[in-house]
C-alpha cells in the first residue's frame, strides 16, 4: 500500500511531463517501482487509451483505493473474529488509518487532479503514507517483503 502511495505521489509530480508514445512506460520510468508502477496500471484499459498524465494519476487513485477497500475490509474481518488482545489496538488504529485514506485523502486526491492541482493530490498521498510508518508495520512481514 506504501508502494502504491508513492506511485501516486510521483504521477502527481510528473503531470507536467507527456511526451513519447508510450505515456505508461515514460511515465512509468520515472517512479520509484517501474515494475509495480507498469503492472498496476497495465492492470485498468483505461491506461490504453490515456493521453494525459492525470488520467494515469486517476487510475492509479483507482488502483489505491481498491486496494485500501481491500485492507479495510480484512481489518474490519479480522476484529470482528474475536482476535487475541494484543491484537486489538493495532487493528483498531491500522483499521482508522484505511477510514482516513478511503474518506479524506481519496476523495481530496481524485478533486485535485480533476481540478488539476496535482500538488495537492501528492501532498494528501503524502501526507497518508505516513500511516504505514507504525511499529505495527515494520513488524508486519507480508508488507516488508518488498
Amino acid at each position: 500500500m506504501k508502494t502504491l502511495i508513492f506511485l501516486m505521489m510521483f504521477l502527481a509530480m510528473l503531470l507536467v511531463t507527456n511526451g513519447n508514445n508510450n505515456l505508461v512506460e515514460t511515465t512509468c520510468k520515472n517512479t520509484p517501482n517501474y515494475n509495480l508502477c507498469v503492472k498496476t496500471l497495465s492492470l485498468d484499459k483505461r491506461s490504453e487509451t490515456a493521453g494525459d498524465i492525470t488520467t494515469l494519476a486517476l487510475i492509479m487513485v483507482d488502483a489505491i483505493k481498491s486496494k485500501a477497500n481491500q485492507a479495510a475490509n480484512t481489518i474490519s474481518k479480522l476484529r470482528h473474529s474475536n482476535p487475541p488482545q494484543a491484537w486489538k489496538d493495532p487493528l483498531k488504529n491500522c483499521a482508522f488509518s484505511y477510514k482516513v485514506i478511503l474518506t479524506a485523502t481519496m476523495p481530496e486526491a481524485i478533486e485535485a487532479l480533476t481540478k488539476g492541482d496535482p500538488k495537492f493530490a501528492e501532498d494528501g498521498m503524502v501526507g497518508s503514507s505516513g500511516n504505514f510508518n507504525s511499529k505495527y508495520t515494520r513488524s508486519n512481514r507480508s508488507i516488508n517483503k518488498r
